[in-house]
């Protein structure tokens, strides 16, 4: 693989998508080369108050609970509009519904129910397969738990704001909103599976405000990206797009089903 492999993955994904980036920022947009990176923090919810066995629902309802999440989204895909309101999870799945039309996006998205953190309950995956360079990974939409008796959502991705699984269970997120900006790190699963706990965060920003002749490499474990709350790396880019080709080495490609195969 090319030491830039990790450029790779986002151009990648953003041809497969069509060349769309968020709605809010365009790709190539004088705004993408000056603001922060087009990503998201995982959303967090709170921990269970009693240990994950306990609280467990029936792996049946579990998994009836995420057949209804799967319907909605077939049939969100299956209107074949792109509405402005995107529904949360949603945004990777309507970028694709740009550019394709609703029964091909049934064969081309699929799904996974698999328990990821260890406590016992079925997490849910959605995403698809995308072409990487000679290889194929699995490119995540979006990840569900169930608490509380609902299906909530723990994170989602798109073009750029891409999330893999790795061979550890961990997941990688790699994003990038111009050639200043990068972001990349790896992610734990909380034990109850309702969040994910950042373990080495990395990005690019200027060492010097506005001056991008200059561009530093920094790392932190708590997923901020602000230059104040981490550590400026003594590392070349080649050195930085290493351990990003050693994450995308090391991502999973999921046996998922096809949306087109729900009843």
């Amino acid at each position: 693989m090319k030491k830039n492999l990790w450029i790779a993955v986002v151009l990648a994904l953003v041809l497969m998508l069509g060349a769309c980036s968020h709605a809010a920022q365009p790709a190539g947009s004088e705004a993408a080369e000056t603001e922060a990176p087009e990503t998201v923090a995982p959303t967090e919810t709170p921990a269970a108050e009693t240990p994950a066995a306990e609280s467990a629902m029936p792996e049946e309802e579990v998994v009836k609970l995420y057949e209804q999440k799967l319907m909605e989204i077939r049939d969100y895909i299956r209107q074949g509009d792109t509405p402005e309101e995107i529904p949360e999870g949603y945004t990777g799945i309507r970028e694709m519904m740009i550019y394709e039309e609703p029964e091909v996006l049934l064969d081309q998205i699929g799904y996974l129910m698999k328990d990821l953190s260890g406590d016992g309950q079925l997490e849910l995956l959605i995403g698809t397969p995308v072409e990487v360079s000679e290889d194929t990974v699995s490119n995540i939409f979006a990840l569900y738990t169930v608490k509380d008796g609902a299906v909530q959502l723990v994170t989602e991705g798109w073009a750029r704001n891409a999330w893999f699984l790795l061979q550890d269970g961990t997941f990688y997120n790699t994003g990038s909103n111009g050639a200043a900006y990068a972001v990349f790190g790896d992610y734990a699963i909380s034990a109850d599976g309702s969040k994910l706990e950042p373990k080495d965060f990395y990005f690019t920003y200027e060492k010097t405000e506005g001056n991008y002749e200059d561009i530093g490499v920094y790392h932190n474990t708590t997923g901020v990206y602000d230059k104040a709350q981490a550590e400026l790396m003594d590392i070349t880019p080649d050195d930085l797009w290493e351990i990003a080709e050693s994450y995308q080495n090391n991502t999973q490609v999921l046996g998922l089903m096809s949306l087109s195969t729900l009843p």
